[in-house]
């Protein structure tokens, strides 16, 4: 068995801060601080089997029935990318902190792009928690943009073009596809960053702690330099018409082809179409649950005359393993998101996903009968409601199939009209019920993507600390995503800070600074950022001496810290600098273990269908894998100990973590696009 992983440079050693006397008080404490740490936060190999054994069943259980705990939801990608695929259109990346819309062009030669026009946006705390018009109109503004940055439309002053206006913001002779006179998006990387000024957050402090995202990397809004340098020969675009497409039914002429990365769960009732499940990473948007998020796009689109029209809707783990297959077709076989949030997705054979074949029969027999509604499934949205100072839940039923109208079956169009009631009065679109109808043309092909939106996963065997469980119940999804929240970066830093004060205020450590005033429990608002755990594992005595300066303020901690003898206070800043280290490390530890569990429980899934498979290909993206010092190297360790300790692993299984491509999920939906509209025999 081999795992392999890309390595990140070595972290540059720090000064020693360990006491050389293993009986001074100080030692002691600081082994005292050590044992509980571990008792909190890390897991027996043994225990980590048991938890992908008991997260194994709940996967298998989520293929046989909705309105499971593992939703393990069908994508209906079943034409994966080769890296033949030849395509231009525009993708959207919808994630937990960021919205980049990019130009993206598939070559066909072996997997290669390239990108051009690109802009990429920090996600306001007011769109994710606003309204749908919010959410989506910011999307809708970005796509827009970008056309007009990449010179992919003419661009209409003033208000929203209509009549004759309209007409002349449509592409004309090809538009997009076939304008070969196009200086600006010549994809020469021809391109400007500029900082892209933050939001304030409108939720109060209710939000800034729990609702902040985390941001490794500078923010940036990446888009066309104001002054172009003109080119002598345009670039000749090969692609001069977009191949056809029947991703799915809503299509409109003269309009730009779009691959739409959506991060959170969807119920997909085609390629084109998803309803959204329930909210994650802390979004709590209205109008969305229940609804089919290419519906909403559409329509801010249509209201801005924007010529774009969505034929591929995917999750961005999904968009991270097809990206994956363009250069890597017969391998790749999982994609994994440890960033904002955390989820994995796989290739399963459709013959073992049940819930397919189960309502290709109950809609078959439905539609005989005439009954009016299928199985059942109950989908929770918990979102934090400011007003109140309490959280608003709502249950949407009947998303899964669940209230469609007999008509549907016999419709010839396939577009009858089914609604189904969502919380609030408000109704689905008719794509609800739709999946009984496609499901009936998938069933003879081999494999499908699946997205599991196991960051849901929790089991008794998940040892949950206090501070698990408090900042659980303070946030936007209480009582829900328990392992994604032991792993995902939007809660690791609010998971140190309320780590702190409970060592404080139980006298294990920061014993001086509490004597003089130093305490974190008088910070409740205190935003403690994962990317500030990250430069604290890199650099402890550096920057993790500025962040507890910056938690405090600078000038009281000097002030207080400096008191008394130099060296005494040298000595406590250094103890508590080196707390700090244990703690940021040990909780950074246990997500990697924690996203061990889940990739291990992926491989073992695959090769209980597809035992012939020699080598899995694994790309991971998202800025904690990515940024995190040391993590990918943790994360490999514990896969590989998960891997030979499974007992249904065979010992001569490769399995390799990769990096995912830049923008992945970008790219991913681009090639779910192309190969959706690929002409082969399969």
């Amino acid at each position: 068995m081999t795992t392999m992983t890309t390595t990140t440079p070595p972290v540059p050693p720090e000064k020693t801060i360990r006491y050389a006397n293993r009986n001074s008080p100080e030692r002691v404490q600081e082994d005292a601080v050590d044992e509980q740490l571990k008792k909190w936060f890390l897991f027996t190999p043994e225990e980590l089997l048991n938890l992908s054994n008991h997260l194994l069943k709940q996967m298998q259980k989520g293929l046989e029935e909705h309105g499971c705990l593992i939703q393990m939801l069908p994508t209906f990608i079943e034409k994966f990318p080769t890296g033949k695929e030849q395509q231009d259109c525009i993708a959207v990346d919808l994630g937990g902190t960021n919205l980049r819309v990019m130009h993206v062009k598939l070559t066909g030669k072996n997997g290669e792009y390239i990108t051009g026009a690109t802009r990429k946006k920090k996600i306001p705390r007011k769109a994710q928690i606003g309204t749908h018009r919010d959410l989506f109109g910011l999307v809708a503004e970005e796509i827009g943009e970008l056309l007009k940055d990449a010179n992919l439309v003419p661009v209409v002053e003033g208000a929203a073009a209509t009549g004759a206006g309209a007409a002349a913001a449509a592409p004309v002779g090809g538009g997009f596809l076939g304008n070969t006179n196009n200086e600006n998006d010549a994809f020469d990387n021809n391109v400007s960053k500029t900082d892209h000024v933050n939001m304030n957050d409108p939720a109060g402090p209710a939000f800034s702690k729990i609702g902040s995202s985390p941001n490794y990397v500078k923010n940036e809004t990446v888009s066309l330099s104001e002054t172009p340098t003109p080119v002598t020969q345009p670039p000749k675009n090969p692609l001069t018409s977009l191949p056809p497409s029947a991703t799915t039914t809503r299509q409109r002429t003269n309009s730009y082809p779009l691959g739409f990365t959506f991060s959170f769960p969807l119920h997909q009732t085609a390629l084109g179409s998803g309803l959204l499940t329930n909210w994650a990473k802390g979004f709590c948007a209205t109008g969305v649950v229940g609804e089919d998020v290419c519906e909403l796009l559409e329509n801010e689109l249509k209201a801005r005359n924007i010529p774009v029209t969505v034929q591929a809707l995917i999750n961005d783990t999904a968009g991270a393993l097809m990206s994956g297959t363009l250069k890597e077709p017969d391998s790749c076989a999982v994609g994994v998101i440890i960033g904002t949030g955390t989820n994995c997705a796989y290739l399963e054979r459709v013959d073992r996903i049940h819930k397919l074949h189960l309502e290709v029969e109950s809609g078959a027999a439905a539609g005989a009968k005439g009954a009016t509604s299928f199985s059942l499934a109950e989908c929770f949205s918990s979102c934090w409601e400011p007003t109140v100072g309490s959280f608003f839940r709502t249950v949407i039923p009947g998303i899964c199939g669940a209230s469609a109208s007999s008509s549907l079956m016999s419709s010839s169009s396939g577009e009858a009209g089914a609604e189904s009631t969502v919380a609030g009065g408000s109704s689905s679109s008719s794509s609800t019920a739709r999946i009984n109808k496609e499901a009936k043309n998938h069933l003879h092909h081999n494999l499908m993507c699946i997205n599991c939106e196991c960051g849901a996963f929790t089991d008794t065997g998940l040892r949950r600390t206090k501070m698990d469980e408090d900042l659980d119940a303070e946030s936007s999804n209480a009582g829900a995503q328990h392992i994604e929240k032991m792993i995902a970066g939007h809660y690791l830093g609010e998971l140190v800070f309320r780590t702190l004060v409970e060592l404080q205020e139980s006298g294990m450590a920061f014993v001086e600074a509490k004597e003089h005033g130093l305490l974190f429990s008088d910070h409740p608002h205190t935003v403690f950022e994962t990317h500030m755990m990250a430069s604290t594992v890199a650099s402890p005595y550096n920057d993790g001496r500025g962040v507890l300066r910056q938690i405090f303020g600078p000038a009281t901690w000097d002030r207080k810290m400096s008191s008394g003898t130099t060296s005494n206070a040298d000595n406590a800043s250094r103890r508590d600098i080196l707390t700090l280290f244990k703690v940021c490390s040990v909780i950074s530890g246990r997500s990697a273990m924690m996203a061990a569990v889940m990739i291990v429980s992926m491989v073992r899934q695959i090769l209980s269908g597809q035992p012939e498979r020699k080598e899995i290909v694994i790309p991971v993206d998202g800025t904690v894998y990515k940024s995190f010092p040391k993590y990918k190297e943790r994360l490999n360790d514990h896969l590989m100990s998960l891997v030979q300790a499974a007992p249904d692993i065979p010992k001569d299984i490769v399995v390799v973590l990769k990096d995912a491509c830049e923008d992945g999920s970008c790219i991913g939906a681009a090639a779910v696009l192309a190969a959706a509209c690929r002409e082969d025999n399969s």
